[in-house]
């Protein structure tokens, strides 16, 4: 049908946006449902040629879910109709409490093309409390960095003022001179359910909770304003108390001391390293952002990549010295621990060695002068080949522990190094214990598949 008038169309349909504000972000960030359902809402049904609107819908919406979208589209509601309904909102906290709260809404008209707002201001519980609840959303919410990554320049991951760590201590956690709670991590695995508390001296001889991670990623470097910066809180004490804090400065948080607990298995191991050694990475010359690695003599430049995995050998290494089988291994083979004029030492003489503090710079070895490994005193290196596959390479073992040899001041003609106890001892229990150390899979970290190793 041909007609000349002109037609207009018009939207009868109205969106509603349903928005939430909350006194605590913590809180924001440890919903786990929202969702929203409606009283005896009616609806027009039916749109007639002419625009006239007729029918009426029967008053039963299903709920519908808040958690991925909050904005829906509406019919016209009938006669004198309003919006209504319940928004339940369902949170948990750090000490596994689950919490339900419900909210009732009413909309008094829905107006034909335009967005309505809907605001819930949560009152909860938690909105007072001190404890920085990092969930998963939390931490993405923050945008933290991770130290140790591909793209860190040189200038920082070799800067020891910047990156630098104790086997004793992979998870550093610190309160900054501008009052924020600083985690940083040297681990390749995640570690999760940690409780970081705080003892104030000038509030409590007591400590209290302070934040809890439901999982700290590995090489994160997490830097995050502390509540008490901003506002009073209130601290659940190691006792049980509940106690109120009033706001303090940065300077005054400047004495703060701080504690970790985890029931992560993977913690308990980490608090097994007894004897830590400091770890941090040098060039000794080589250039990383060349495609040969600008080698120096028998040096090329160590990159992030190879970076990481010296952090998994030595954790590994480090909580091996001392596992009760590892020292039993040395009591069992006490016949072929000698020094370099072939004269025996004693196994004590060797754990104490192991076990001494020490600070090594880790580099890589250029190969291409038949060189795989240098050590000695402070210094410490392996070609690519050992920091890949230390997992499971009795070989390249045997690199890493003949370096370790020299390390701890033994000579070629020793067993510590062309000998028994590098070639034969160490290097087969590393191998056979990986499933029992720290970073016990070359999965956590995959660098044979990683772009940036050297070709």
């Amino acid at each position: 049908m041909d007609s000349s008038d002109e037609i207009t169309q018009k939207r009868i349909v109205s969106r509603v946006d349903f928005d939430f504000t909350y006194h605590n972000p913590y809180v924001r960030n440890a919903v786990t449902d929202k969702s929203l359902s409606f009283g005896d809402v009616r609806f027009y049904t039916t749109l007639s040629g002419s625009g006239e609107l007729s029918g009426e819908s029967n008053g039963t919406l299903d709920p519908i879910s808040l958690n991925e979208q909050t904005s829906y589209l509406f019919m016209p509601l009938c006669g004198n109709a309003h919006l209504n309904g319940e928004i339940t909102i369902s949170t948990r906290n750090y000490r596994k409490e689950e919490r339900r709260q419900v909210y009732g809404f009413e909309q008094q008209s829905l107006s034909s093309n335009h967005i309505h707002h809907i605001e819930s201001v949560v009152t909860h519980p938690d909105d007072k409390d001190i404890v920085m609840f990092i969930t998963p959303a939390a931490y993405n919410a923050g945008g933290h960095k991770a130290i140790l990554q591909d793209d860190e320049t040189k200038e920082v991951y070799t800067n020891p003022s910047l990156r630098k760590f104790n086997t004793s201590q992979p998870l550093q956690v610190s309160v900054t001179e501008e009052g924020k709670l600083h985690a940083r991590f040297y681990s390749p695995r995640n570690l999760s359910n940690v409780l970081i508390k705080m003892q104030l001296p000038q509030v409590s001889n007591e400590y209290f909770d302070l934040a809890y991670f439901d999982s700290i990623p590995a090489f994160c470097d997490f830097y995050e304003e502390i509540p008490l910066i901003e506002r009073s809180v209130m601290c659940r004490t190691e006792s049980g108390k509940v106690i109120e804090i009033s706001k303090k400065t940065a300077t005054e948080l400047s004495n703060a001391v701080l504690k970790i607990e985890s029931d992560d298995p993977f913690w308990a191991k980490l608090q097994d390293i007894k004897h830590g050694w400091n770890i941090y990475w040098g060039l000794y010359g080589g250039d990383p952002e060349r495609e040969d690695g600008g080698p120096v003599g028998n040096w090329m430049g160590i990159r992030p990549v190879h970076c990481r995995e010296s952090v998994a050998l030595f954790l590994n290494f480090t909580y091996m010295i001392d596992m009760p089988e590892h020292e039993q291994i040395l009591r069992d083979n006490a016949d072929q621990l000698y020094d370099d004029n072939k004269q025996p030492v004693k196994v004590e003489a060797v754990l104490q060695q192991m076990r001494m503090a020490r600070t090594l710079q880790v580099g890589l070895v250029y190969p291409g002068n038949g060189v795989v490994g240098l050590g000695g005193g402070s210094t410490f290196g392996c070609y690519q080949q050992g920091w890949f596959e230390h997992y499971f390479n009795t070989y390249s073992c045997s690199i890493m522990f003949h370096e370790l040899g020299h390390v701890m001041g033994y000579g070629h003609n020793s067993s510590f190094t062309y000998g028994p106890w590098a070639e034969k001892l160490m290097n087969n229990f590393y191998v056979n214990n990986i499933q029992d150390m720290p970073i016990n899979s070359k999965n956590y970290l995959n660098s044979t598949q990683n772009p940036h190793r050297y070709k």
